[in-house]
């Protein structure tokens, strides 16, 4: 069971007793630090593989591409906090990769052509698809799909559909790429996050409502 939770500027993600791989990703504006609770996953952080059992910590910096998966095949249960680390510098002539990946980052269901990119990136298509992951760690297409995935999960969140607003052609293919990404489905992450929320709803109110009056005979 993986279960997601967001406040106040955090993100947890607790994967219980799952057996959930996670394909190479980012996080360009946090930092994640990792608990293995049970069993032993296997992350691959910059190129470097390290097994993590029960008990240890991990941690991947901002910008970091990284996978993750059970070490064993057997299920692990593993708590991540991803903590705002704000923008990274960029090495770019002019700081133009920095301003197109905020330009992805701020608008991820805008249509992008590699052409366009290149454009605004002051590159050549191919010089700009080498630059991009070199610093980035991902294809200008993984990062795009990825900063798709979390407008996605923002709009789950909220109650709102999803697919189209966050740039993806159909039903299926966001069905398709959000499992992959999340390890959940939409509706599955919508019931996960609806959970966290009535939860929180109620523990609220009972903080909140008065202590009923001791009855006297």
């Amino acid at each position: 069971m993986v279960t997601y939770w967001r406040a106040l500027g955090l993100e947890a993600v607790f994967s219980s007793d799952c057996r959930s791989s996670y394909p190479l990703h980012t996080h360009a504006r946090s930092c994640v630090l990792g608990l293995v609770m049970r069993g032993s996953v296997r992350t691959v952080i910059c190129g470097t593989s390290c097994v993590f059992g029960a008990g240890e910590q991990f941690f991947v910096p901002v910008d970091a591409p990284h996978s993750l998966e059970s070490a064993d095949g057997f299920p692990y249960s593993l708590l991540s906090v991803c903590l705002p680390c704000g923008k990274t510098a960029d090495s770019g002539p002019g700081g133009r990769m920095l301003r197109l990946k905020e330009l992805i980052l701020e608008s991820p269901g805008r249509q992008l052509s590699v052409q366009e990119m290149a454009r605004l990136a002051g590159a050549s298509p191919y010089h700009f698809m080498r630059t991009f992951k070199a610093e980035c760690g991902l294809s200008p297409h993984q990062f795009q799909m990825q900063c798709r995935i979390r407008m996605a999960q923002r709009l789950l969140e909220a109650g709102m559909d999803a697919a189209c607003a966050a740039g993806f052609f159909d039903q299926s293919h966001f069905s398709r790429c959000f499992r992959r990404a999340v390890a959940l489905t939409p509706g599955e992450y919508r019931q996960s996050v609806r959970r966290i929320q009535q939860s929180a709803g109620k523990n609220f109110a009972n903080r909140q409502s008065p202590p009923l009056p001791a009855r006297t005979s």
